[in-house]
């Protein structure tokens, strides 16, 4: 190796070489820093990565590339990692010295590689009573060298085998977390389970591990876990549950089995504890996930039951919205339309309600008056919305302290809501705004936690997408015909002058947008998929922010329907981060899997961090990135600064190009919509509505007026299969009639 270490380069590279010090190491996901010498001679450098405990001393084979840094110069990012003993005494002094087995130190290292030489770990691992040689070292100290060495034995060992199986080695720390000393026989005997006890592996990566262990193709666990794979990648589409004909035919294709052994492995995971449920809805056999069948059921049960509660926390206060003709009680005067007082009257009357509209109706100016009243009356009411971005949204709207459902329950991954039965919350009334994204799972959670006698509004858009989450809670209940349903539809003065506005109500309608003659709606035809990108960064990064005076990181946000793909966001975020924060040797940045972060790039984070107050779907810019540091420092949009650590990196994404999905909740400035052919299925009325609605001031519609014309044709997106309307008819039937003769539910 020469003298002088490559600055940054993007051939991959295999260096051999001894461990001289680690000088991070984050044993919950792997990430570490450690300096290296290579072999043969040369200059030590720095090497950074998901990595196995490394120790000082230890001979290491690494696999990465070049990068670097401005202020540390040159790093090798790891790729693949393997690991030896030390080749020397020296090396093996340091290496049983450096702090790997707690309770030895360099001084008594050097004592037992005195007595063992190189023979040392050999020792130590089978025959550590041995140790008992070496002077200062009595039977407890012994024991513990032991017990310390075999868990260091058992993580190697299993970084070894995720490693010659094509894991990446990061992912053996959490194998090692999840499964302790037992982790090596759960990867080579059970291997499906890691597909559903640790995080970050699928069913596939499962899958490929247990084959390479030699596991058969038509092994029965390698059946049932394809079933429930099935399942819960329907989940991720959006899907309650799955008919049993599909279920079994998707298996199949996934598997490459056959028909009779589909069957048979489904059977065997109904009578054993597979954590599936098979039932019959209208004549036709479906298979649900038991987390899924057990919200449903008990999400309708709940809400019907807040409908026929005879107790009513909000009794008489319904006619008071339709008797004041002109104002809003208490709220400094807001003025109502007669369709606005009546939906704050059906809320006030029914226990669950739902009010709708498409932009411009008037919803969040309904929403002011009802808790205008309510605070008049001094009625206790608290406001929530799925997102972050979305409650912020709608405090900013109301002057009211608002929050995500996540905190108001004080629901944390993993764990209990503060908020339940035992412990309702304390209100007379929820508002829960953006309600077309609430999932199944959530609402769940949401309903157990309302108390008797109150009462719940569910205000949304029932025209945007479903929710990223399985079910449609939403469209469920409105179709139910359980809950009283205010519907806005016109538009006030404000928004009649906007040509979004006008165009969303045209699309919600199956009419082509209004392309000609309007100060903020603007279509630029583009069929050529290689122009189309560049074109689309153009208009983001310079001919915009030109005209309309717009931060181009801030006031310009780029959506388009799919991940995947040259017009994908993963692409066209490659391509703006380019544009607007390229690479320059004073600008930090980490390389994390195949995409790269920069100090001044516009992240999205996609995990909630309840602690910090951060949440999924919240936006920032990076303002500190180390490389050779465990932590980074994000400016959220709302002016909050975040710290995150090396591994919590890897949940904000590049939020120069969001998909429709992702925005979903938010609104910005002015927005770039791209609409191509290549989106295929994904060029749907709601999808497009969704997209449009996200702009406040300016629209422009990139691509394909045959795209476009098909977004608006195609109505909706593939049906969801999920049954909460029809089981909420049930319920409400039966708790009706509970009621009927015993004077209150059960």
């Amino acid at each position: 190796m020469n003298r002088h270490l490559p600055a940054q380069s993007t051939e991959t590279e295999v260096i051999d070489g001894a461990v001289e010090r680690v000088t991070f190491h984050r044993e919950e996901t792997g990430y570490l820093v450690a300096r290296v010498a290579p072999a043969g001679g040369g200059e030590p450098f720095v090497a950074v990565g998901q990595l196995p405990r490394l120790a000082a001393g230890e001979r290491v084979r690494l696999v990465g590339v070049w990068t670097s840094h401005p202020i540390h110069g040159p790093r090798f990012q790891v790729t693949d990692c393997q690991t030896e003993g030390p080749a020397d005494l020296d090396g093996m002094r340091a290496y049983l010295g450096s702090g790997l087995i707690p309770g030895v130190g360099p001084a008594l290292a050097g004592r037992i590689v005195e007595r063992f030489g190189l023979e040392t770990l050999d020792v130590i691992e089978h025959t550590p009573g041995r140790l008992g040689e070496v002077r200062g070292l009595g039977p407890e100290r012994r024991e513990a060298i032991a017990r310390a060495w075999e868990k260091q034995r058992v993580v190697k060992e299993v970084m070894l085998q995720l490693a010659q199986l094509g894991v990446p080695v990061g992912l053996a720390a959490r194998i090692f977390q999840q499964y302790g000393q037992d982790a090596g026989k759960v990867v080579r005997e059970r291997p499906y389970d890691l597909a559903r006890d640790v995080g970050g592996i699928g069913f596939r990566t499962a899958d490929q591990i247990a084959r390479a262990l030699g596991r058969p193709p038509d092994a029965p666990d390698r059946l049932a876990a394809g079933l429930v794979h099935c399942l819960w990648e329907a989940a991720d589409d959006g899907h309650v549950y799955l008919p049993e004909a599909e279920l079994l035919w998707r298996g199949r294709r996934l598997l490459g089995t056959t028909a009779a052994q589909m069957t048979a492995a489904l059977q065997r995971l109904r009578q054993g504890s597979g954590g599936v449920v098979v039932e019959e809805l209208d004549g036709v056999r479906v298979v649900y996930l038991a987390p899924y069948f057990g919200a449903e059921v008990a999400l309708a049960r709940r809400l019907a039951q807040l409908v026929t509660e005879p107790t009513d926390r909000l009794a008489g206060l319904g006619p008071m919205a339709t008797q004041r003709p002109a104002r809003a009680h208490g709220d400094g005067g807001i003025r109502l339309s007669d369709a606005q007082r009546e939906a704050v009257g059906e809320a006030l009357s029914h226990k669950l309600a739902v009010l709708t509209g498409g932009p411009g109706t008037g919803k969040t100016t309904a929403i002011r008056g009802l808790v205008g009243l309510l605070e008049g009356k001094r009625r206790s009411y608290l406001l929530a919305a799925p997102t972050g971005k979305a409650a912020r949204r709608l405090a900013d709207a109301t002057g009211r302290p608002t929050s995500t459902i996540h905190r108001l329950l004080g629901l944390t991954p993993g764990g209990e809501a503060q908020y339940g039965p035992k412990r309702p919350l304390p209100a007379d009334l929820v508002i829960v705004d953006e309600a077309s994204m609430l999932d199944l799972q959530l609402a769940n959670v949401l309903v157990r936690a309302l108390p008797r006698g109150g009462h719940l509004l569910l205000v949304g858009d029932v025209d945007q997408l479903p929710p990223v989450g399985a079910g449609d809670v939403l469209h469920e209940i409105i179709d139910s015909g359980v809950a009283a349903v205010a519907r806005l539809d016109a538009i006030f003065r404000q928004g009649e002058r906007s040509g979004i506005v006008l165009n969303a109500h045209r699309i919600q309608d199956g009419l082509p947008p209004q392309l000609q003659g309007l100060d903020d709606f603007f279509f630029v035809s583009e069929n050529d998929p290689e122009r189309l990108a560049p074109l689309v960064v153009d208009l983001a990064t310079r001919r915009l922010p030109a005209r309309y005076g717009l931060d181009p990181r801030r006031d310009v946000q780029v959506l388009t329907p799919m991940h995947r793909g040259p017009l994908g966001v993963a692409a066209l975020n490659e391509q703006l981060q380019h544009a607007l924060n390229p690479s320059e040797p004073s600008r930090p940045e980490r390389r994390l899997g195949g995409r790269v972060l920069r100090t001044g790039d516009r992240v999205l984070v996609t995990k909630n961090w309840h602690e910090r107050e951060v949440f999924n779907g919240d936006t920032g810019t990076v303002v500190r990135l180390d490389p050779l540091a465990p932590s980074a420092e994000l400016a959220l949009d709302d002016g909050r600064r975040v710290d995150f650590d090396a591994a919590e990196l890897e949940t904000l994404l590049h939020a120069y190009a969001l998909s429709v999905h992702r925005a979903q909740g938010s609104e910005f400035p002015a927005v770039v919509l791209v609409l191509h052919p290549l989106h295929g299925s994904m060029l749907r009325r709601d999808l497009l509505y969704t997209a449009v609605t996200r702009a406040r001031s300016l629209l422009v519609i990139v691509g394909s007026r045959h795209a476009l014309a098909r977004a608006i044709r195609i109505g909706e997106g593939t049906a969801r299969y999920n049954a909460l309307n029809h089981r909420l008819r049930a319920a409400f039937s039966n708790e009706a009639a509970r009621t009927d003769r015993t004077g209150g539910p059960n």
